[in-house]
């Protein structure tokens, strides 16, 4: 039970704040320490609004809410105030009575996490460079790790390593076997002599060194596993949070091909509520490719299908997880790597889990400037998350098409601004078109009779030559009066120009205020008129504003009952 009765603010601001908590726990707070985190971060924001004399979110506009954040910064640790954000964030985009500019300031990002950056995308260039390091990297881990398991299922079927000759390749492939299964612990200068020395030993464990031994032969390391994310997020445009539940793929899945591979891969999008789990389809193939082997290997071969990569990535764990059965731990996770040193077994961040003494899973946060990266670059996950969905593939992936909008291209300036134009060359196009089929023209006084003239041929929006002969159906007119603009009978003249531009302005704002799918049935009227106002009359915005001023009040009148359907036959 969440109770913010003895917390500072008014009661509104609190209740306001409660229901925030309420549509969180509901959706996907739902673990105690998130929502004491939570907790926390709401305090401290209702204190600021206290001292600001906000009573209620609908006070809290745009340069206050920023001022309270920096004002957080001062005091905190980095990642204390990072956590603070990340709830105080999430709490604001859900809570009720907020400004809607304020909502779209707190909807857009600013900051992350240690170490990410404040652009929106790489470049193309440099996510294909990070893409290029991190199949290099994975490769040589791959080549490393299948040879050495390889010769350990040798090894199980020798003789006891006592019985081998020293520095014999027989020996060595016995002594990974022991590595691999943990069965027997000969001494670490066994390892040593008939193994080789690891690339990192530790001397302050150093009855712990074998391990290091099996770490360099049979696991990924850090930088590896980071490496290894960094692949899935350029192929899949996977996020971390998805990457860190991945588990190993269904290798059965096939189509009657016996040259081709498929990997069923389950996708978990734990965030959610509906649809959080789904199935994608990946084949093991790189026919476009020479050389399958050599691509797997070669330096500077960006080429890899996603199911050749969950398949690399997989024969790579493969050991790690037979490590792990052998200690009594069975696991399907992919991402598994070996922890810095043997003896921890506990480790903080947002995405790392101990599954057991020295063997993690998740992306490791704490290697994303590893020594792969090319040189200018830097490791941002969910920059380069960003990147595959608004520059490489800019299409919904794991999204529907309203988050991808809303959450990737809208937040993107070169995909909002290429979006921007897009837009305007549609409607530009849409408008000729109504333009093309619009029967009303704009005509002179001189040109039409005193009646027109005069205001009795005058209808909700123009004039009608024969409001008693629709040109169609030969009787007396019975349509919405939106539909003079299409009419043969319709006749406009200055004088009407105030009423139509004041009309326009009313469709505008209609328009704002409904879905695509309601704008439909205004979509067409709406198109015609600008169309005559812009193309016949030769107004532009600032135009049309000014027309619109010089509306009479029977005009603004008119049009108001005309949107209302308050003037159609059947009213």
């Amino acid at each position: 039970m969440i109770d913010l009765s003895g917390e500072p603010g008014s009661v509104a601001l609190r209740l306001d704040m409660l229901r925030a908590f309420e549509e969180k726990t509901k959706v996907d707070w739902r673990e105690t320490a998130t929502v004491f985190r939570g907790l926390n971060a709401a305090r401290h924001l209702l204190g600021k609004c206290d001292e600001q004399g906000i009573g209620s979110l609908a006070d809290l506009q745009v340069d206050v809410y920023a001022a309270m954040v920096e004002d957080l910064a001062t005091g905190w640790s980095e990642a204390t105030l990072q956590t603070f954000k990340v709830h105080i964030r999430s709490l604001l985009l859900v809570a009720p009575n907020l400004p809607i500019r304020t909502a779209w300031f707190v909807g857009t990002r600013t900051g992350g996490r240690r170490g990410e950056s404040d652009r929106a995308a790489y470049t193309r260039d440099e996510f294909l460079a990070l893409a290029d390091a991190a199949q290099r990297v994975v490769s040589q881990a791959h080549r490393r790790i299948t040879r050495a398991y390889a010769d350990a299922f040798v090894g199980s079927t020798l003789p006891a390593w006592r019985d081998l000759p020293a520095g014999s390749e027989d020996r060595r492939k016995r002594l990974l076997w022991l590595l691999l299964t943990d069965s027997e612990r000969p001494t670490y200068a066994v390892y040593k002599r008939d193994l080789g020395s690891p690339s990192v030993t530790d001397l302050r464990y150093p009855d712990a060194n074998s391990w290091y031994m099996f770490k360099h032969w049979f696991l990924l390391t850090a930088r590896e596993a980071s490496a290894a994310a960094t692949l899935l997020t350029c192929r899949e445009g996977y996020n971390t949070s998805t990457i860190d539940r991945l588990t190993v793929a269904d290798r059965s899945v096939g189509v009657g091909d016996p040259d081709s591979e498929f990997f069923a891969v389950l996708n978990d999008k734990a965030r959610r509520t509906s649809n959080r789990y789904f199935t994608s389809i990946h084949e093991d193939s790189n026919d476009d490719i020479e050389d399958p082997e050599e691509a797997a290997h070669e330096v500077g071969s960006a080429t890899l299908r996603t199911g050749r990569v969950f398949r690399l990535l997989h024969e790579a764990t493969d050991p790690a997880r037979h490590h792990a059965s052998a200690r009594g731990l069975a696991t399907t996770t992919l991402l598994i790597y070996g922890s810095p040193g043997p003896a921890i077994t506990k480790t903080s961040g947002h995405s790392q889990r101990s599954l057991m003494q020295g063997l993690m899973s998740g992306v490791p946060d704490q290697y994303r400037d590893g020594g792969w990266i090319p040189t200018g670059l830097h490791l941002d996950f969910q920059m380069l998350h960003r990147t595959y969905q608004v520059v490489i593939e800019r299409a919904p992936t794991h999204n529907t098409r309203n988050t991808h909008t809303r959450a990737y291209l809208a937040k993107n300036p070169e995909a909002r601004a290429q979006a921007d134009a897009t837009a305007r060359d549609g409607f530009t196009q849409s408008v000729a078109t109504a333009h093309q089929r619009m029967a009303l023209r704009i005509s002179a006084e001189a040109e039409v009779s005193a009646e027109v003239n005069s205001g009795l041929k005058d209808t909700a929006t123009v004039a009608c030559a024969d409001i008693t002969h629709h040109p169609v159906t030969g009787t007396i007119c019975r349509d919405n009066f939106l539909m003079c603009l299409a009419c043969t009978n319709a006749i406009a003249t200055a004088r009407h120009v105030p009423r139509l531009a004041l009309l326009h302005g009313a469709l505008e704002d209609l328009r704002s205020t409904m879905t695509s799918t309601a704008w439909e049935q205004w979509r067409d009227d709406y198109l015609r008129l600008h169309a005559f106002l812009v193309n016949e009359v030769r107004l532009d915005q600032d135009g049309i504003r000014e027309a619109a001023q010089r509306a009479t009040r029977a005009d603004r009148l008119n049009v108001s009952r005309v949107l209302e359907g308050a003037l159609d036959v059947d009213q």
